[in-house]
């Protein structure tokens, strides 16, 4: 089977298109459209926006592969940040209180996708690729699972407190900057590079053709697009009655949009990575874009109702709901099964079954139960998460004591270089980890 390979400059090219009817809508206004198609293009808008995101910092050349990963995590979060952070901001405004309800739905959405639906869909794409039954993680993406699990402790605080203030943002922004710290330390003593995407053995190649300096342009570019959209659709969810925060509907149907217009296009690069043997790239992709959710985002949100609050004379603490705090309980509850399924650092049928098993359950529940269901569908969907980490871990109770290691030992998994990169046979003693066929290198 061929590596994939495309033009991405070209699909950026035609990313940005669909950016342009509804960033115009959001600048001048649109009102003579209709409340649909104004919701509609902007919803368009941010899908784009997303795509260019999702390719255009791929093509950056010359960063440390570190210093690379951290800013695709930081950017794959912009969507989230900027939804999430206009409604608890608007949440303050006597004239949009209900706006407040429906802050972290962005971000609990998300992370229910990546998870539920982005590590299976990689585990399939290497199964059909390899005929592996295992997804392979590299030795030294242990310390990204260990801050995910930290990462899942506090947001279990942050359950039982039913708040976030200002105070929880250094704790939260330190372990993003560990992590952070962890990874330049990682890669700077292997001086690895993150090497350019080419036709050879990456889904996305570089074209000589395209003029230096475009790519960080239309990075800033998408940036401002997503910023400008978001608030346009999420009051034309509101307006539609899509977004009532009276029960879990509103919520439910953000959650859901979210990740499918945002997160998408990004699944879809990590699974052509995946399919072309970068499975360290995409999978290190994967959790530090969860880990940058419930850090970054979530560390920055409280300013936005204490600054906008001070506007109205009365700053407020980022107060949560109980729905708002029953679904960060089953985000949290996802991310700890699926920090215990790959403490192995590999991920097997069974285990992406059970995480999109569970996904989609949940989400059907949530629909069929939208009201009286608010507190029995999450307080059921955190127990299952919960009971089936604890089934896993009492199977095999090395499993915690093995991520640890992994994250204190100095080895590498056969079959992978430095980089965490999958390699010829001949390149590692003949040996490759379970599940893994290599690439074969294809002619330009």
């Amino acid at each position: 089977m061929k590596n994939l390979s495309f033009d991405s400059f070209s699909v950026i090219s035609v990313a940005v298109v669909l950016t342009v009817p509804g960033l115009a809508v959001a600048v001048f206004g649109g009102l003579s459209l209709g409340l649909t198609a104004v919701t509609m293009l902007a919803a368009i808008a941010m899908f784009g926006a997303s795509v260019v995101l999702a390719l255009s910092l791929y093509r950056i050349d010359g960063l440390p592969r570190a210093a690379a990963l951290l800013m695709v995590a930081f950017v794959a979060v912009l969507p989230e940040f900027s939804s999430d952070t206009y409604y608890a901001w608007m949440g303050v405004s006597p004239l949009s209180a209900d706006f407040g309800g429906l802050s972290l739905s962005a971000i609990t959405g998300s992370s229910f996708y990546l998870i539920g639906v982005g590590l299976p869909a990689l585990y399939l794409v290497n199964r059909l690729r390899t005929g592996g039954t295992r997804l392979e993680l590299h030795s030294s993406q242990g310390i990204e699972l260990l801050l995910l699990l930290m990462v899942v402790f506090y947001g279990f605080l942050v359950y039982v407190k039913g708040y976030v203030w200002p105070l929880d943002t250094p704790v939260l922004l330190l372990l993003f900057g560990v992590l952070a710290w962890k990874g330049f330390q990682q890669y700077r003593s292997a001086q690895v590079r993150l090497r350019p995407f080419q036709r050879r053995a990456d889904p996305i190649h570089a074209v000589p053709s395209s003029p230096p300096g475009v790519m960080p342009l239309l990075v800033l570019y998408a940036t401002a697009v997503v910023y400008l959209a978001v608030p346009t659709f999420a009051d034309g969810m509101y307006a539609l009655g899509l977004g009532a925060s009276g029960g879990a509907s509103g919520f439910t149907y953000l959650q859901d949009l979210m990740p499918i217009l945002t997160k998408a296009p990004l699944v879809a690069v990590m699974a052509m990575m995946v399919w072309n043997g970068r499975i360290a790239l995409a999978t290190s992709i994967l959790v530090l874009t969860v880990v940058a959710l419930w850090t970054l985002v979530l560390g920055v949100l409280p300013f936005a109702p204490l600054i906008g609050g001070a506007l109205y004379g009365s700053p407020e603490v980022l107060t949560l709901g109980e729905h708002q705090r029953l679904e960060v309980l089953v985000a949290m509850s996802q991310a700890l099964l699926a920090v215990i399924l790959l403490s192995r650092l590999s991920l097997t049928g069974r285990s992406a079954a059970a995480l999109l098993v569970t996904f989609c359950a949940h989400r059907m529940l949530m629909y069929l139960y939208p009201q009286g269901g608010n507190a029995l569908v999450p307080g059921l969907m955190a127990g299952i998460y919960v009971g089936l980490a604890a089934v896993v871990v009492a199977w095999d109770r090395a499993r915690i004591g093995s991520l640890v290691g992994s994250v204190v030992g100095t080895g590498r998994l056969a079959g992978h270089d430095s980089d965490g990169e999958a390699v010829k046979p001949s390149e590692a003693d003949g040996t490759t980890p379970l599940g893994y066929s290599p690439p074969r290198p294809t002619s330009d």
